[in-house]
């Protein structure tokens, strides 16, 4: 087991969930019925819901209104399904390379009755979007690649900018080229057990880290990310290889 995940999220597979629903009918009758309608709504997405055995997944329609996400239950059956609800700014965060050899590892968040929700996101940015690393190469990962982050429906790039206080914050979204500010570095490890790989995102010029932050002290939830300084356990993200 890692040092940051719990015994569920290190058997997902972010690509496996992806396909899933993608492939599934349900997904498609929900692209065809928003297509027909006409709906205004600016963005759709799709996330799953697992069961703690991680034998039953549930397919769940997430759309973004006014700041808002509504969440529509598709599962087969009452244990697999969540009742309508509202909930804020939880659209999941997707970080993979160009080529999809790898990608973070999103965390589970246990909403009850064996329910994991699939959902990581940067509320310091203040929106919960999706985003992707740039590579200078397309290839599986290398220590010290740089990498920056690039909002997936704008093709803006995530800069950490300083402030007045003379302290870093990860908050503004800004169009920058690679070679600007913009540019992170990995730093590659591995856990005892050589099972799991972890990696630290490192920002080139600031030498400062991209670092989880625990609510209420749990290791179970991820829901924040600041620039920090280096931290032995909340620096590292869990990275699943291809």
């Amino acid at each position: 087991m890692g040092l940051c995940e719990s015994k569920e999220t290190e058997h997902m597979s972010s690509r496996r969930i992806d396909s899933f629903i993608k492939s599934s009918r349900s997904y498609n009758n929900l692209i065809s019925q928003d297509t027909h309608q006409g709906s205004s709504l600016p963005y759709k997405y799709e996330t799953v819901i697992i069961q703690e055995n991680l034998k039953t997944i549930a397919e769940e329609s997430i759309i973004q209104q006014d700041r808002q996400i509504q969440y529509q239950s598709t599962a087969p059956s009452p244990q697999a399904s969540i009742d309508m609800k509202q909930v804020s700014q939880q659209i999941p965060l997707m970080l993979q390379n160009p080529a999809g050899t790898w990608s973070l590892q999103t965390h589970a968040i246990k909403n009850g009755g064996g329910m994991y929700e699939v959902s990581v996101g940067m509320e310091c940015i203040g929106m919960y979007e999706e985003w992707e690393f740039i590579m200078n190469h397309e290839g599986p990962i290398i220590n010290q690649d740089r990498f920056v982050l690039r909002h997936l429906l704008t093709e803006t790039l995530l800069a950490a900018e300083e402030t007045l206080q003379g302290e870093y914050k990860v908050g503004s979204i800004s169009n920058k080229t690679i070679k600007d500010s913009a540019i992170w570095q990995i730093e590659i490890g591995t856990d005892i057990l050589y099972e799991n790989t972890f990696v630290k995102l490192r920002h080139r010029n600031s030498k400062l880290y991209l670092s989880r932050i625990n609510e209420n002290g749990s290791m179970e939830n991820h829901r924040k990310v600041a620039l920090t300084n280096f931290d032995p356990i909340n620096s590292f993200w869990l990275v699943k290889l291809k």
